[in-house]
């Protein structure tokens, strides 16, 4: 989006454009300084963030564990990250919650549901 002002206000004259904008010549160029900051900032953030990695990795990550619930084998369990043994405990509670809050919602689907902390 700030790529696309950008080109319009280089594509169109600057008198046409502080006219159409109700600015004086000075800030328009003032104008043009923050939209390609703004841009310059938002290539940055993308290329640290990475969003087109970290989907990849998510679809990977969610085609192999959907193919182990398929296909149990001691092969599919080789490449499997290990289960840290001090989160087993935490991540047994989160699921027992969810357990309750489901059984809670069966019977009662306008009841309250607890925010996760």
């Amino acid at each position: 989006m700030p790529n696309a002002a950008l080109l319009c206000l280089v594509f169109v004259g600057d008198d046409f454009a502080s006219q159409a904008l109700h600015v004086t010549p000075n800030e328009l160029k003032l104008l043009n300084g923050f939209i390609g900051l703004f841009t310059f900032v938002c290539v940055l953030v993308q290329l640290v963030w990475k969003p087109d990695s970290l989907v990849a990795a998510h679809a990977h990550a969610a085609e192999h564990y959907a193919r182990f619930d398929h296909v149990s084998s001691p092969l599919d369990t080789r490449f499997l990250p290990p289960l840290p043994a001090a989160r087993i405990t935490e991540f047994q509670r989160v699921h027992f919650q969810r357990l309750e809050m489901a059984r809670r919602l069966e019977t009662d689907p306008w009841a309250e549901v607890p925010r996760r902390r």
